[in-house]
């Protein structure tokens, strides 16, 4: 994903695999059309402010472990786990969506859904809903690029929270990992499955139908390079 996310933001592009380039304006050329837009970008959106609402709760935690662990520490911690469980609710909504042939139902908006809140954990997040979706043209492919990007940028306090489990002193370029040493070995394990569930999701769920869209961007962008050099 980071180097999905270079691709995209840093020209004249990236490499994705030592013999695969993509240029950035790849991602911002006309006329390839993707199926789904206003469903992809429905369920990134929705991703990407989860991922957000994480980030505020992983920041939260850490400002209060700094404090000396006091009771809002306490509450601070409490309050974390509770946010990767409605983070899991999302990912599983996200899931729910793309089963199926063909894939991407949609996400419903809160209120939406036999159990009157989309059956996927909004909490917080659905008060956010018109917000991330309001005015924004979910079947333009500019607002699915962008809303990629967004999920890509966050995606890494997932990441972060892993390798402090794993390798606590390993140095991070996003600021000083996340603290477990006052965790149980039991609680590390059971962390440990969560997160790495969590960075299942995204090789399973989102990667494919990114690098999906990217096949047929790069074929479009490959006809038109042909067209130019026939000119």
């Amino acid at each position: 994903m980071r180097a999905l996310l270079l691709s995209i933001l840093h020209p004249p592009g990236f490499y994705l695999t030592p013999r695969l380039f993509i240029p950035t304006t790849l991602w911002s050329q006309g006329g390839a059309k993707l199926e789904k837009l206003p469903q992809k970008t429905s369920v990134l959106l929705t991703l990407g402010a989860a991922l957000e609402e994480l980030q505020r709760h992983s920041d939260e935690r850490e400002r209060e472990r700094r404090g000396g662990w006091a009771q809002e520490g306490a509450d601070s911690e409490e309050h974390w786990q509770r946010a990767l469980v409605n983070w899991e609710r999302v990912c599983e909504g996200v899931r729910e969506s793309t089963r199926g042939k063909g894939g991407f139902a949609g996400i419903q908006q809160p209120g939406q859904g036999k159990t009157g809140g989309g059956g996927i954990g909004w909490g917080r997040l659905g008060k956010q809903w018109d917000k991330v979706t309001g005015g924004k043209n979910l079947d333009s492919p500019a607002a699915y690029v962008q809303s990629l990007t967004k999920v890509f940028q966050a995606a890494p306090v997932i990441e972060n929270h892993l390798r402090a489990l794993l390798t606590p002193n390993a140095p991070s370029s996003s600021g000083p990992l996340p603290q477990y040493d006052h965790l149980s070995p039991s609680q590390r394990a059971a962390l440990d499955r969560r997160l790495r569930i969590s960075s299942e999701f995204f090789a399973t769920a989102v990667v494919p139908f990114v690098v999906r869209d990217l096949g047929l961007l790069m074929e479009k962008y490959l006809k038109k390079g042909e067209k130019w050099l026939m000119e």
